[in-house]
């Protein structure tokens, strides 16, 4: 009798055991909930977030959000370019000279063309500038193709410029063995 008991103890514990690992184990099928802040200081703040490319420590071009007035789009993504912008975020900087102002920009056909003053051409790293202002201004949608022009004049061959730029180019490949990642 009292083995009976204690078989029928450690049944009921075990069975309720197992159901209970079993009602655990099975995924909710519930959305885990997601804070949609940006979507909501959009709407109030008629605000959206753009990408844009900075400079990060390793002086490499990385995409990120910020957010941008609907109004004077273009001005005001030259204007998070620039140096010693404080509104990017922490960690990222500007390229595009201090002093340099857009002097104007036309859009015409999907092609923008830039106007900037002459502290334009006193980058240390014209290259990664430019590729910088093109990649983050074809993210706007009505922009297919960047022009550059300096004082109203065409500044060097970047004219009608796109994404076929590439961008972060730092290759520098003496033996095929001496590759250790390959990012795509």
């Amino acid at each position: 009798m009292l083995k009976r008991k204690a078989l029928r103890k450690i049944f009921i514990t075990t069975l309720s055991m197992l159901i209970i690992l079993t009602i655990y184990t099975i995924p909710t099928t519930q959305k885990p909930k997601v804070l949609r802040t940006n979507l909501e200081i959009e709407d109030i703040a008629s605000l959206s977030t753009d990408k844009i490319y900075l400079l990060n420590k390793d002086n490499y071009l990385v995409k990120t959000d910020v957010f941008i007035d609907s109004k004077n789009k273009i001005e005001k993504i030259i204007e998070y370019l620039t140096i010693n912008n404080n509104k990017i975020p922490s960690s990222l900087n500007g390229y595009i000279p201090k002093n340099t102002k857009l002097l104007n920009y036309n859009i015409e056909s999907n092609s923008l063309l830039l106007n900037f003053s002459k502290e334009f051409t006193t980058s240390n790293n014209e290259e990664l500038m430019i590729t910088g202002i093109v990649y983050s201004l074809l993210e706007l949608p009505d922009i297919k193709e960047v022009s550059f022009q300096v004082e109203n004049k065409f500044y060097k061959d970047y004219t009608n410029l796109n994404k076929d730029i590439g961008i972060n180019k730092n290759i520098l490949y003496t033996k095929i063995k001496d590759i250790n990642k390959v990012v795509i």
